[in-house]
C-alpha cells in the first residue's frame, strides 16, 4: 500500500508538462509524501494518476515517475495542483486485502460473518510496515467489509 496523506495537501507545477514528460517541477516537493507513492492531476473533464519512485528535494522535481497509472496521459498546464489524493488503486489494494484475509486458508469462516484465525499470530500493521504480535482476534464481516474486531478472552 501507499502511504496516505491526510488533507491531500498538494504541490503545483512550476512549467506545462507534456504526454512525455519523465519528471514534473513544481513549486514544493516537501509537501509531497515520501516515495514510492501516486499523485494525482485532475480538472472538471478529466484526470492522470501517476506513480513516482524519486523526489529531487534541492530542484523540485518529482522524478522516475510512471504517467497514467490512472486516467489518461496528457498535457497539464502550468499553476495545475499536483496532490496524493485516495485513488481507485487504493480502493482496489484495500479489497484485496480485505479478500486475501476473508479468503486465507489459515482463517475459518461461519457462513460469511465471523472470521476467526486458526493460529495465534496476528500483527498491528502500520502503513505497509508490522510493528508488534498482537493477540488473536475476531474480525467481523459484512459483504467483504471489516466492521470491527474483538479480542479473545
Amino acid at each position: 500500500m501507499f502511504k496516505p496523506q491526510a488533507g491531500s495537501i498538494g504541490a503545483v507545477l512550476v512549467s506545462d508538462i507534456t504526454s512525455s514528460a519523465t519528471e514534473i517541477a513544481v513549486d514544493d516537493v516537501s509537501v509531497l509524501p515520501d516515495p514510492p507513492n501516486l499523485l494525482t492531476m485532475f480538472n472538471r473533464n478529466s484526470f492522470e494518476t501517476i506513480m513516482y519512485e524519486g523526489i529531487d528535494e534541492t530542484n523540485n522535481l518529482i522524478q522516475q515517475i510512471t504517467r497514467g497509472v490512472e486516467g489518461t496521459i496528457q498535457t497539464w498546464p502550468a499553476d495545475q495542483e499536483i496532490a496524493r489524493n485516495f485513488t481507485a488503486m487504493d480502493l482496489k489494494i484495500i479489497h484485496s486485502l480485505i479478500s486475501e484475509l476473508y479468503y486465507d486458508s489459515s482463517y475459518t469462516k461461519d457462513e460469511g460473518q465471523v472470521l476467526s484465525e486458526a493460529t495465534t499470530q496476528h500483527y498491528y500493521v502500520d502503513e505497509g510496515q508490522v510493528l508488534s504480535e498482537a493477540t488473536p482476534q475476531h474480525y467481523y464481516v459484512d459483504e467483504g467489509q471489516v466492521l470491527n474486531e474483538t479480542t479473545l478472552a
